[in-house]
């Protein structure tokens, strides 16, 4: 692919434009929760649990699975979501180098703490399926014909490299820091968030607003168990990246406990997006074979 300079210039638009996103965001995602759903509320639930299951695809689009032609490009238009950025030409900004492309205002506009940090929570919750893909991307290493492995997403980079040594540090760090430490976060809150409630202690509650603010009262927890839908379904491709049947019947049995678990709970506030998002959980088919007091604040 060529690095023609609109390119480059797109990049860089790309960047600010992100920043611009983010300031909206904070408005835009930290308004007051009720208990009924409204339809702004559930309009933008419904373009999350859209973009959730955008990136569950494009995550079983990885999979070492013979798909059909058609199907396996279907699926590469979802490994966006995935920062799967090298086909829109990102090394032009970034550079060739394989292991690096991986690896004050007036006081008032001055932001609350709370609502930055959970605005901060949102973005997280929303890339965390992509975070977990990015960081166990070096672990996934296939095995060609003459017995050297390469990395599923990376054929150029040969495992146990320096390149891929480098790479593989990075996606560790990445994995403990951000993908165990954010859920281990998460976790945390959704334990204390019924006894900060109970205790008036809504400053805590606002900053993990991100978390609970879509579901029922009793269903507040629903949002720690929804994380690990994404690194659940690439794990199987981390420990069987050479046996594709693995990988389909491992998928296959995660989705299918997402679905009991959720047809158990019902756990949205809109009724609607229950009975949209338990039919729309991927299905992999290859080729082949009470604890609030009164709300929230």
């Amino acid at each position: 692919m060529g690095c023609e300079v609109w390119r480059q210039v797109l990049w860089a638009v790309s960047i600010v434009g992100i920043f611009i996103f983010l300031t909206v965001s904070y408005y835009l995602m930290t308004s007051k929760v009720t208990a009924k759903a409204s339809v702004l509320f559930t309009t933008t639930c419904a373009f999350g649990m859209l973009v959730s299951l955008l990136q569950s695809v494009g995550i079983i689009g990885m999979m070492t699975v013979e798909w059909p032609v058609d199907l396996k490009g279907f699926f590469s238009y979802f490994q966006v979501l995935l920062l799967d950025l090298d086909s829109f030409g990102f090394a032009c900004f970034a550079g060739a180098e394989t292991s690096f492309r991986y690896t004050v205002l007036p006081p008032k506009w001055n932001w609350d703490w709370t609502k930055v940090s959970s605005c901060a929570g949102q973005v997280l919750q929303v890339g965390f399926s992509t975070m977990s893909t990015i960081a166990l991307a070096p672990l996934m290493c296939y095995t060609h014909p003459n017995g050297q492995q390469s990395i599923l997403k990376y054929p150029n980079v040969i495992c146990g490299e320096s390149e891929h040594t480098v790479m593989l540090i990075a996606g560790v760090l990445l994995l403990v820091f951000g993908v165990f430490g954010f859920l281990s976060l998460c976790t945390y809150a959704a334990l204390r968030v019924p006894h900060w409630s109970a205790k008036e202690q809504h400053a805590r509650v606002r900053v993990f607003r991100f978390l609970v603010f879509r579901f029922r009262l009793d269903s507040w927890w629903f949002g720690v168990p929804l994380l690990t839908r994404g690194p659940l379904i690439s794990l199987p491709i981390v420990l069987a990246t050479d046996y594709p049947p693995i990988q389909t019947i491992w998928v296959t049995l995660i989705l299918a406990s997402f679905l009991v678990i959720q047809s158990m709970a019902w756990p949205w506030k809109a009724r609607t997006q229950d009975r949209v998002e338990a039919p729309s959980l991927p299905k992999p088919r290859p080729a082949d074979g009470n604890g609030f007091k009164n709300g929230f604040p």
